[in-house]
Order: structure tokens, then sequence, then C-alpha cells
């Protein structure tokens, strides 16, 4: 046991999960999160969500307004389908270069392509292209 917990979220409506990690007391970074059926992620849906660790959101196509902002303990960020919008300050105070990102193929073929270890205005550990 490494002491992380995952919790796999079903359903398009997110409303609560953000508020239910932060009032769980869990400890910081120990929450990996699979959002199975989001397609759009609400503006601060994850703000000041410490306890999370990793989020996979194999659907999402929007990222809302500070969505992750404060997020400072995330280290793995997954988009299994292309991104067509980010809002500003989704990843405002995750640590730079301290995240790894992982986007889908088409990505690249938008103009919310990565460049290097850059995408959305914030710079990440590293950009993997699946």
């Amino acid at each position: 046991d490494d002491g992380k917990t995952t919790f796999i979220v079903v359903g398009e409506s997110i409303n609560l999960v953000g508020s239910c990690i932060k009032n769980s007391g869990a400890t910081e970074g120990t929450i990996n999160l699979i959002l199975a059926d989001a397609t759009s992620i609400e503006a601060y849906a994850f703000e000041d969500c410490s306890a999370l660790k990793s989020v996979n959101l194999p659907k999402a196509t929007t990222i809302g307004y500070g969505a992750f902002w404060t997020c400072r303990n995330l280290t793995s960020l997954t988009f299994g389908s292309v991104i067509t919008v980010v809002g500003e300050n989704s990843f405002k105070d995750v640590p730079n270069g301290d995240c790894d990102l992982t986007l889908a193929a088409g990505q690249l073929n938008t103009g919310l392509a990565p460049s290097g270890n850059s995408w959305a205005g914030y710079t990440w550990k590293s950009i993997t292209i699946k």
C-alpha cells in the first residue's frame, strides 16, 4: 500500500467532487482521481484541492477558469480527448515544472498544441502525447 487513494467518478456531473475532496481530511498529495465521464470541468472545480496527486480526464474537452487553481501537490494530469477550451488561470499555482502532462495525439492539430514543455501558458515537468 503506497498510502494513496484512487477515486473513480462515473457520470458527467462532478459539481461536488472538488468540495468533497477538500473537506475529506485526506493528506496532501494522496488522492488519484479518475473522472470517467466528465466532458467539462467547471470553473474552480478543484480549486485548492491540495490532496490531489493525479487526475485522469479521459473525456474532458473543456477546462473552466481556475479549475485546478492552487492544486499544489498535483504531479500528473492526463487528458484522453482533445482539449478545445482552457479557461484563464486553470492551472494557476500548480507548481511550474512539477507536474507531468499527458495530452491526446489530436491536440497537436489544434490551436492549443503544446510547445516544448509549455501548454496553455504553463510549464510542465514533461508533456507526453498519446
